[in-house]
């Protein structure tokens, strides 16, 4: 049997659920609305291409400011009820078309019953500016979309200007930043951005949970040692499927963690019944172009086994939705983002000498003279360094469960409570 392609190969994202970023631009009418407090409420959207840099959180009390002096008009809701698709007629299709309209996506004038071609087009649209599936359907996430109401949004607002107002007034001048809903690395030196970068969070029920750490040193090369877990819902089953598998992919299995760690037979183990509680060896991966890790791992010490690294499948950067991961964060330049930090208050490592290091494939692990912090945030709603307001999916969900417990305790700045995880789960 042909050996099979280095894990992971990420499948495609599904449709109809939340983006892990949103890379579109609003038109200047809708922009004008919602500072207005009109249109921005019945279609709120993201802003900007690669301008994600994050303003003072000011400029987002100014923007709530002005949408709570405007006229708040009412909007229709569309039942619940199977998908609509092309054709269907009836109760749902007019709602969701009177929706449209007062969103935007349709003119005034446009009247139909159907659910026509250009019914679809608009829906396409309002999905895009939510960072749904975009497929022209009106599924349970695009109903929950449409549906959702001014005070709704409002409150998130709130949420995010609470939680940016924390973290700015506790933010040094020297710190990585990544919003986890913005799918976004920003390192900032002297308080400003120095470094932006696309990255990849966690997918669905893996999601990436926000905190407050120091990065401590950087890995040359890194070898992955796959959790548990992994082993046993990925790799076990291609290894029992194909038992060339490892050796195709650079994977050992060591009796232990020691440097000394025996070795481990893969023909001994009955990988047809492995499970995570079960696994007592320890499944590693060597550095090389195939390393889930890439040429670069930034670590900071954490409870949640989380750091920066990279990625062979540099093409999922070109992606809207970023959420692929099993929490941990992939960066799309983290030889750049490592080269500044080993700048720090040494002579001896340099950008130049970093890239020279990962090109002999041997493993390096090299102490940062001064540590950095490194926060991950979690803001659906902020205003970038050109004025203009941002908003991203809830893709966690996380902003409307810390508004129905009551609070905003849980919102992103320094000092928050960390996000709960299920027990024993590693992250990659």
């Amino acid at each position: 049997m042909p050996p099979t392609k280095p894990y992971p190969s990420p499948s495609p994202p599904r449709r109809e659920l939340p983006s892990s970023s949103l890379r579109r631009t609003v038109p200047n009418c809708v922009l004008a609305a919602l500072l207005a407090g009109a249109a921005a409420l019945l279609a709120p959207a993201a802003l900007g291409a690669e301008a994600a840099h994050y303003a003072d959180p000011a400029a987002l009390e100014a923007a709530i400011q002005r949408i709570e002096s405007g006229d708040r008009p009412s909007r229709t809701g569309v039942p619940e009820g199977p998908v609509l698709r092309q054709a269907d007629e009836g109760e749902a299709v007019e709602a969701a078309v009177r929706r449209l309209k007062e969103g935007g996506y349709l003119p005034d004038e446009f009247s139909a019953t159907t659910y026509t071609e250009r019914v679809m087009d608009a829906v396409r649209a309002f999905q895009e500016d939510r960072g749904l599936g975009v497929d022209g359907l009106v599924g349970p996430n695009t109903r929950a979309a449409m549906n959702r109401g001014p005070a709704d949004r409002l409150a998130e607002l709130r949420w995010n200007l609470e939680g940016q107002r924390t973290f700015f007034a506790a933010a040094g001048d020297r710190y990585v930043l990544v919003n986890l809903p913005d799918a976004r690395l920003v390192y900032f030196e002297d308080g400003r951005p120095a470094l932006e970068m696309k990255v990849i969070v966690g997918k669905e029920g893996w999601g990436t949970p926000t905190m407050d750490e120091q990065i401590e040193h950087v890995v040359v090369n890194p070898d992955w040692d796959v959790p548990a877990s992994i082993v046993a819902a990925d790799i076990a089953p291609q290894v029992a499927a194909n038992p060339g598998y490892l050796e195709a992919n650079d994977m050992v299995i060591l009796d232990g963690w020691g440097p000394n760690a025996p070795r481990v037979d893969p023909s001994a183990i009955d990988w047809s019944s492995v499970t995570e509680e079960g696994w007592s060896y320890h499944l590693r991966q060597l550095p090389g172009p195939d390393n889930p890790l890439g040429q670069v791992k930034i670590a900071f010490p954490n409870d949640e086994a989380i750091y920066l690294h990279g990625t062979p499948a540099d093409q999922l950067f070109e992606l809207d939705r970023r959420g692929l991961s099993h929490g941990g964060i992939r960066m799309e330049r983290p030889v750049e983002l490592a080269g500044r930090l080993l700048e720090l208050g040494t002579e001896e490592w340099d950008t130049s000498r970093l890239r020279e290091a990962v090109s002999t494939n041997d493993q390096q692990r090299v102490e940062l003279e001064t540590t950095v912090p490194v926060h991950l945030v979690y803001w659906t709603a902020f205003v970038d360094a050109s004025g203009e307001l941002q908003l991203r999916p809830d893709v966690y969900d996380r902003v409307d469960v810390c508004r129905r417990r009551g609070g905003i305790a849980a919102a992103a700045g320094p000092g928050r409570p960390r996000s709960a995880r299920a027990p024993g789960r590693r992250r990659r």
